[in-house]
């Protein structure tokens, strides 16, 4: 009985040992398809714009962000022909062939030419609509000199002009030189002849793909008045801008002259509070930044003091007679305006109506200019 009982016992060990020397059970291999990624970078050869470009890989596109950059995921292995697209450029090298097989593809990296984003800096404008108004001082009223008698003029043209005095930085992104003796980026630039205004405007309506405005020729100049680029206001059209409606030798109210001068202080930059020390007689008087005093109701800054600003025309005189667009010619100009006087001036010239002639080549240190366009 007892050996019985141990045979059982040695066959249940026999079978426990038995079962623990079994095999495990064989895995079953993973057959799903690798995924890979594919990234590259679009870089610029100078000043390219680089977001926006379609890269093409088989049957997919993506779109580069503003860095260049661009990614495909979930990309099965196989051999791929990758091409950048972008209007107005072109891309070194022009496709690339990759394999995909055990990796991510990175550095699938082309570079672009051509379709340079513009450095120049377009200078604000604002919207003018066609109108009558008087132009001229008021007998009533000092006004400068050459500015009677007042008279009405038509202008049946809409325009547009610029909301500040073009400013250095301004010029400087087109011509690429500041000729301006008291520099600042922000101030307005200076020391223009209207050549100089002139040349400018013509070199930024082609940085612009706009029509040029002025044929200039030595000290010779015509315009083309149906020409959409950008160019100087005629003398009506800067004063009927620099008015926004008002009728009095500011658009502030009456300027006498006088100093303390209530009416100047809030809206112009003159001699008196220009000066960094005294004499306050123009001699210490230096520009100041554009857009700091108040603007007329039409939104325009420094359309009194601060540069002073060259017109289209000469300096014709006055009659009583009604006028339809003056100074609208093609007739070679000999001469320019200055309008809205200057820095450099004391309140009594600080006016409206004010003109002061000058020949083409001539230039000032306090003398700018406000652009202008046809609408």
């Amino acid at each position: 009985m007892r050996a019985t009982i141990l045979s059982l016992g040695a066959m249940a060990l026999l079978i426990t040992t038995l079962s623990g020397c079994t095999k495990d059970a064989p895995t079953t291999p993973d057959t799903t398809p690798k995924k890979y990624a594919v990234k590259g970078t679009v870089t610029p050869k100078t000043a390219e714009a680089v977001d926006g470009v379609t890269i093409t890989m088989g049957t997919r596109t993506a779109t580069t962000t503003a860095t260049g950059a661009y990614s495909f995921s979930d990309v099965d292995t196989g051999s791929y022909v990758v091409t950048p697209s972008k209007a107005g450029i072109t891309f070194t090298p022009a496709t690339k062939s990759i394999k995909v097989s055990t990796a991510d593809v990175t550095g699938v990296d082309f570079v672009a030419t051509g379709a340079v984003t513009p450095t120049h800096i377009v200078p604000e404008m604002i919207a003018i609509e066609p109108g009558t108004f008087m132009m001229g001082g008021k007998a009533s009223q000092p006004s400068g000199d050459n500015a009677k008698p007042q008279h009405q003029v038509m202008l049946t043209r809409a325009y547009s002009i610029g909301k500040t005095e073009v400013t250095q930085a301004q010029y400087m992104s087109v011509m690429g030189s500041n000729p301006s003796i008291h520099k600042g980026d922000s101030l307005p630039v200076g020391s223009m002849s209207p050549i100089d205004a002139m040349q400018y405007c013509n070199t930024l309506s082609t940085l612009e793909g706009l029509t040029p405005c002025y044929t200039i020729s030595g000290l010779t100049v015509t315009w083309n008045p149906d020409a959409n680029g950008f160019r100087l206001p005629t003398e009506a059209e800067w004063e009927y801008a620099a008015r926004a409606g008002t009728t009095d030798n500011t658009y502030n109210g009456v300027n006498d002259g006088r100093y303390p001068n209530a009416v100047l202080e809030p809206i112009a930059w003159f001699s008196r509070n220009s000066a960094i020390s005294p004499p306050y007689d123009g001699t210490t008087s230096r520009p100041q930044i554009v857009a700091t005093k108040m603007p007329n109701a039409w939104g325009l800054f420094d359309v009194l003091g601060n540069a002073e600003e060259w017109t289209y025309g000469s300096l014709t005189t006055y009659t009583t007679d009604a006028q339809t667009d003056p100074g609208r010619t093609t007739s070679p100009l000999s001469e320019s305006v200055l309008r809205g006087s200057s820095y450099r001036q004391p309140a009594t010239e600080i006016m409206i109506p004010t003109r002061v002639g000058a020949q083409l080549n001539a230039w000032f240190d306090s003398a700018g200019l406000r652009v202008a366009r046809n609408r």
